[in-house]
């Protein structure tokens, strides 16, 4: 499959780097384009707006708890990136192109120019349709959670937490223009331990 042209999309995160070293095991990983994470600021004022701050005010709390939370699992973190054989440093073999976000035209520029047999998204914001349709190739998503049943974020833990076991996992679907909506590729369930939590799922 070293024929096959890939891009990973992803936004600048640690699991972006897990994700092409993983498939740069089998696929020839041409590049990868790391979208600029949104303004934490922007972002809390929209959801404002939508929800009001007193919901906003419990996600902040949320997002400070989890940090706090992920920094006293780090064994637990490390272990299982050592049983996938997972190293986390980031390559130099890679060659990482930044962008403002997925959505922008000097994003489809660069896949135009690169002209991938399929894109392989991790952790962007939403691709709209101009983004998916400015090449002739499919777009993959890894959704951490159970589609359709749990779709949007943070799908495994919303299945635990309903006590919805055979449901709690991971799609790898095809991207369309709705929300975790497009063709099933493959699932699969996870099995947390009692050494797991919301960090570590």
């Amino acid at each position: 499959m070293r024929d096959k042209k890939i891009v990973i999309l992803g936004g600048d995160i640690d699991t972006t780097v897990m994700l092409y070293r993983y498939l740069h095991r089998y696929y020839r990983v041409d590049s990868v384009i790391v979208e600029d994470p949104q303004s934490k600021i922007e972002l809390l004022k929209r959801r404002a707006k939508r929800l009001g701050w007193l919901k906003v005010l419990g996600q902040i709390i949320f997002i400070l708890y989890s940090k706090i939370l992920c920094r006293l699992s780090k064994n637990r973190i490390d272990e299982i990136l050592s049983k996938a054989d997972m190293d986390m440093q980031i390559p130099k073999e890679i060659e990482m192109k930044r962008v403002s976000s997925v959505n922008s035209s000097e994003c489809r520029e660069i896949l135009k120019d690169i002209s991938p047999d399929a894109v392989v998204l991790n952790g962007t914001r939403i691709v709209s349709a101009k983004t998916l349709s400015c090449i002739d190739a499919p777009f993959i998503n890894i959704h951490a959670g159970i589609t359709p049943k749990y779709r949007g974020v943070h799908g495994g833990y919303w299945a635990l937490v309903e006590r919805d076991y055979e449901n709690c996992g991971v799609t790898i679907h095809l991207v369309d223009e709705g929300i975790d909506t497009g063709d099933i590729i493959y699932q699969g369930e996870i099995y947390p331990t009692k050494d797991d939590n919301f960090c570590t799922y």
